[in-house]
C-alpha cells in the first residue's frame, strides 16, 4: 500500500475516533432539504451539558429532534426554527430533522 493511502486511512480514522468520542462539539449542515441544520453538544464530558439540534425551512412545515438521556422534538411551521434540546447521554446522542406531513 502506498505511503499516502495509509496516510489518508489514518487521517479518516483519527477523525472517526474523535467523532466516536464525543469530542467534535458542532455539526452543521447547509442545503439539508433545501433548510439550514445544526447539532451541538455543549460538553465533550459524557453526561454532562446538552445536546441541541435546530432546523430552519423557509418554505415547508418541518421538526428538529434532540436525542441523549432525555429527548424532545420541536415541531415548526415555514419560516421559523425548530430547536430541540435533550441532556447529553453517555453515548447514543443524536440529533435528526424532517419535514411535518
Amino acid at each position: 500500500m502506498k505511503i499516502s493511502k495509509i496516510r489518508s486511512a489514518l487521517s479518516v480514522a483519527a477523525v472517526a475516533a474523535l467523532l466516536g468520542a464525543g469530542l467534535a462539539p458542532t455539526a452543521w449542515a447547509s442545503g439539508a432539504g433545501g433548510g439550514n441544520f445544526t447539532c451541538v453538544q455543549t460538553s465533550s464530558v459524557p453526561r454532562v451539558g446538552h445536546i441541541t439540534s435546530t432546523y430552519y425551512h423557509a418554505s415547508r412545515s418541518h421538526y428538529a429532534t434532540a436525542k441523549g438521556r432525555s429527548y424532545q422534538t420541536i415541531s415548526a411551521g415555514a419560516g421559523k426554527t425548530a430547536k430541540a434540546v435533550a441532556e447529553r447521554a453517555s453515548s447514543g446522542n443524536a440529533c435528526y430533522w424532517g419535514f411535518n406531513s
